[in-house]
C-alpha cells in the first residue's frame, strides 16, 4: 500500500516496519494501534502540533462530528456505539472486533480499512447520498474491496469499470473525486441505486500511474472518507446548518499541495514511468536557473525543432539517419515535452538514440521530461528505406509541453510543411540507380505488374521455417528478397506466382537470430515488404 510507511509509521518504528515480509506483517499486532492513531494527524490537530505544519493550515479533522464524534489521536471515535441497536446490520457489528477494536482506536472506521484491510459493501461504507442525515443508515453503495485477513496490501475491485483517460472526468484524486461526483453531481447523487461512477478505479480502489497518492491520502488522514460517509465535519451543526458542504470540508477537499502534475509524460508501452532521472543529473548536481529574464533568450519557454538528414537522397535496402534536434531558446525550463517523430512510409527503424528522454518506437514518439534554457536535446533515427519512392518527406513537430510556447502552439501543424518553429522536415529525394553496396542488382520497383498483398508472415518469432501467405491479382514471376537490418540482402529466389492465393515456405534455418525483413518484388510500382523476427 503506497505511503503506508510515509503516512501511518511514527518515525521510531519504520526501520521495524520495512524488516517485516508482507507474511511476518500480517501476523505482527505492534504497529496496528498507529492506523488507529496515525502520527500524520497530530500535525492536523489543534490541540498537538497543528501550528507546526502551517501548509497543513486547512487539514483539520473532525472532532465532534454531528455534535458528538472525535476523530482526532486520543479520540473515541465511533466506539461508543459497539454493540448498541444503533449499528445492527452494519459492518461495525459484523466486524466489530476488526473494525471498533477498543476505545481511543478513532480511525480504526476508516484508516484502518482503507490503508489494511479494504472496505466492506456494507453500512456505513456507502455514500451519503440518500441517508438524509444518518451516517450509519444505507446509502449509495461506493467501493468493496474488502478482505477482512488484512495486511500491508494494494487491493483493487476488478468489478469497478476503468475510467478512459480521455474522459472530461478522469481526475487524479481518485475515489476522493468519485465520492465527491456521487455526492453533488445530478447525474449520480439524486438515486442510491449502485453506480459506475468515474474515478471509483483510482487509488486506494488499485493504483493507476496518474494518481496523487499523496494528495489522497493527506485528505483521507484529514478525515475526507469520513464526511463521505456522512461524518461531516466540526463546522456543519445538524438543524442548523443549510448544508453540509461547509468551508472546512472545502478546505480538505481544495486542499493541494503544490506538485499537481508529473514534470514528464508517461509513455504507451510497458513499463509506462518515463526513465528515472540520472544522479548526476538536474536533481542533484548544480543550480540551473529557470525563469527571469536574464540570458539573453526568448521570455519563457520557446521551443525550437529542426531535422537534418545524412544525405539529400537514399537508395533503397540502405539505412538513412536522420538528426532531431530539439532546443529551447527561452529563459524557462520548459516541461513535459511529447514530439511526433513519425517514420515515413516506406521506411522502417534500425535504431534509435535520444540524448534525453526516450524515443517509444511503438508510438513513434519522443517524451522530454525537462529542457533547461539555452540546451538541446537530440534524438537520432536510424531508418531503412524499403522503397523507391519519387521523394520521402520525414516531418516532426512538437505536440505536447507544459508550459505556453512563446512563438508556437503545439500539435497544430499540418504536414508536410512546417508553419513554426516547434515543426521541422526534410524530404529526401531517390537514387534509382542500383545499390553499390548490393550483391544484386536490385532493378526498379516501377517495373513490376502484377498487383498483390500479404495476407500473413508466420510464425512470429520464426525458427528455421517461415511461411509467407499472399494474394495476386494475376499470374507472373516475382523475386523473393531477405534482408538483414543493415540493409544486405541475405536470401533471394525467383517464384511464379499463381492468381489468388499463393503460399511460399522458407526454410530460414541458416539465419541468425535478428530482425529481417521479407520482399517480394513484382508485385506491384511499390515492392511488398513485412518484418520478421528470427530466434534461436
Amino acid at each position: 500500500m503506497p505511503l503506508t510507511n510515509e503516512v501511518i509509521i511514527p518515525i521510531g518504528m519504520k526501520d521495524y516496519w520495512n524488516s517485516l515480509t508482507p507474511y511476518q506483517e500480517l501476523a505482527d499486532l505492534t504497529l496496528d494501534k498507529n492506523f488507529y492513531n496515525p502520527e500524520l494527524a497530530l500535525y492536523m490537530d489543534d490541540d498537538q502540533f497543528g501550528s507546526a505544519v502551517p501548509a497543513f493550515a486547512k487539514l483539520r479533522i473532525q472532532e465532534n462530528s454531528l455534535g458528538m464524534f472525535d476523530f482526532t489521536n486520543g479520540g473515541n471515535g465511533l466506539f461508543a456505539l459497539k454493540g448498541t441497536a444503533a449499528v445492527a446490520g452494519t459492518a461495525l457489528a459484523t466486524f466489530g472486533d476488526l473494525l471498533l477494536p477498543a476505545a481511543n482506536s478513532p480511525r480504526s472506521v476508516d484508516l484502518w480499512p482503507i490503508f489494511h484491510t479494504g472496505v466492506p459493501n456494507m453500512r456505513p461504507y456507502q455514500l451519503a447520498t440518500g441517508k438524509n442525515g444518518d451516517p450509519l443508515a444505507a446509502g449509495k453503495p461506493f467501493i468493496n474491496n474488502f478482505l477482512p485477513n488484512g495486511g500491508d496490501m494494494l487491493r483493487l475491485n476488478m468489478a469497478v469499470p476503468i475510467t478512459p483517460r480521455n474522459d472530461p472526468a478522469f481526475s487524479p484524486l481518485g475515489i476522493i473525486q468519485a465520492a465527491v461526483l456521487g455526492l453533488t453531481d445530478p447525474a449520480y447523487n439524486t438515486t442510491t441505486t449502485l453506480q459506475f461512477i468515474p474515478n471509483m478505479d483510482g487509488f486506494p480502489n488499485g493504483r493507476r500511474l496518474e494518481d496523487d497518492v499523496t494528495l489522497i491520502e493527506l485528505q483521507t488522514v484529514a478525515g475526507a472518507a469520513l464526511a463521505a460517509i456522512g461524518l461531516w465535519y466540526d463546522d456543519y451543526i445538524p438543524g442548523q446548518s443549510a448544508s453540509p458542504v461547509t468551508t472546512d470540508l472545502m478546505d480538505v477537499l481544495g486542499y493541494r499541495t503544490g506538485v499537481n502534475m508529473n514534470d514528464t509524460t508517461f509513455v504507451s508501452s510497458f513499463p509506462y514511468l518515463a526513465s528515472p532521472w540520472r544522479g548526476d543529473g538536474y536533481c542533484s548536481g548544480k543550480a540551473i536557473a529557470g525563469g527571469g529574464s536574464g540570458g539573453g533568450g526568448t521570455a519563457g519557454v520557446d521551443l525550437e525543432l529542426g531535422i537534418t538528414a545524412s544525405s539529400a537522397q537514399y537508395q533503397i535496402y540502405t539505412n538513412v539517419t536522420y538528426s532531431i534536434k530539439l532546443k529551447n531558446n527561452g529563459t524557462q525550463a520548459a516541461t513535459g515535452i511529447t514530439v511526433s517523430a513519425k517514420l515515413p512510409a516506406g521506411m522502417v527503424n534500425t535504431s534509435n538514440n535520444a540524448s534525453k528522454g526516450v524515443y517509444n518506437l511503438f508510438s513513434e514518439r519522443w517524451d522530454v521530461p525537462v529542457l533547461q534554457p539555452g540546451e538541446t536535446a537530440t534524438l537520432t533515427l536510424v531508418l531503412f528505406a524499403l522503397v523507391n519512392n519519387t521523394s520521402i518527406a520525414n516531418y516532426v513537430q512538437v505536440i505536447a509541453q507544459s508550459q505556453p510556447d512563446a512563438d508556437s502552439t503545439p500539435n497544430n501543424g499540418v504536414p508536410p510543411t512546417p508553419n513554426e518553429d516547434d515543426e521541422a522536415a526534410v524530404t529526401l529525394t531517390a537514387n534509382l540507380s542500383p545499390n553499390p553496396n548490393a550483391d544484386f542488382a536490385i532493378g526498379n520497383p516501377t517495373n513490376g505488374s502484377l498487383g498483390g498483398t500479404f495476407t500473413n508472415v508466420y510464425p512470429q518469432p520464426a525458427g528455421n521455417d517461415l511461411t509467407v501467405e499472399m494474394t495476386s491479382d494475376m499470374e507472373g514471376a516475382a523475386s523473393v528478397f531477405i534482408v538483414d537490418g543493415r540493409g544486405k540482402v541475405v536470401e533471394k529466389s525467383s517464384l511464379q506466382l499463381s492468381k489468388g492465393f499463393n503460399q511460399l515456405n522458407l526454410d530460414i534455418s541458416n539465419l541468425s537470430a535478428g530482425v529481417y525483413y521479407i520482399v517480394v518484388d513484382g508485385l506491384s510500382a511499390d515492392r511488398l515488404s513485412k518484418r520478421f523476427i528470427v530466434v534461436k
